[in-house]
């Protein structure tokens, strides 16, 4: 399950890069709700994380722990 969930946030990562010819106020947004976060914690997470709100990828993350 987690190697799937990496691959969909791999993905979506993709497609949010590929937006960056579109015009910011037309982007449509992508919004990505992880529930137990922790389980899919990789790169892929820490650079959307860092880097890809301004292509229009918003998460939401989820996590029983503090």
């Amino acid at each position: 399950m987690q190697a799937y969930g990496r691959f969909i946030v791999g993905l979506l990562r993709i497609i949010a890069l590929q937006r960056t010819n579109i015009v910011i106020h037309k982007r449509v947004p992508i919004l990505l709700f992880i529930d137990e976060f922790q389980n899919f914690i990789s790169s892929d997470i820490e650079k959307a994380l860092t880097q890809l709100r301004k292509y229009g990828l918003h998460l939401v993350l989820a996590n029983q722990y503090v």
